[in-house]
């Protein structure tokens, strides 16, 4: 029996712009945006569960499918309804009077939502390119993660976490913090 992997060298990864780099392979996360299956008659239930099928066969890479509960940020969508013409105002005003309400703790505008993924971990770019040529020949929505998402998602998964907290910085000013407090005690001292 092999002996495990220790835990530093499983937590050792790089957050690139679009994907993970996990020593020398990429892994690319893929958001699924599934359909409401809930209002779907049988027959357009088969067609979206024959789709997948059709995808998932013509991938061929191992592909992990993961869902969360995920921080998403709704301040493009009140931006959006917030600029729409003025004849709208009476109904818009109602969909950012409910978008604010979902306000965390005064930090932004946030709301806790279910994601889907494609999880793909890949050496070459010619793999990532057969992927998205699958995806696209079902005509699946989908779209493909970018480094802010990333981080959310791995804030999300690992900590268990649903604020708005920037853990590029955060390392960063802690670092900052600890050396400024030690400076000042050598200085006393």
């Amino acid at each position: 029996m092999s002996k495990a992997a220790p835990m530093e060298r499983l937590l050792y990864f790089f957050v690139r712009d679009n994907y993970i780099e996990v020593g020398s392979e990429k892994v690319y996360l893929y958001r699924f945006y599934p359909p409401n299956l809930s209002i779907l008659t049988k027959k357009e239930k088969d067609i979206e569960i024959k789709k997948l099928s059709d995808f998932l066969d013509a991938a061929n890479i191992p592909i992990q499918m993961f869902g969360l509960d995920k921080v998403e940020d709704l301040s493009k969508n009140i931006e959006f309804f917030s600029g729409m013409q003025e004849k709208y105002k009476e109904y818009t005003q109602q969909i950012v009077n409910e978008l604010t309400a979902q306000e965390n703790n005064g930090d932004g505008t946030h709301s806790v939502q279910r994601a889907y993924y494609f999880i793909i971990k890949v050496k070459t770019d010619g793999e990532v390119s057969n992927f998205e040529d699958a995806l696209n020949s079902q005509n699946l929505s989908y779209s493909k993660a970018s480094k802010a998402e990333l981080t959310t998602v791995l804030r999300n998964f690992f900590l268990r976490e649903f604020s708005p907290l920037d853990l590029y910085s955060f390392d960063k000013e802690v670092l900052s913090s600890y050396e400024s407090s030690t400076s000042k005690r050598a200085q006393k001292g």
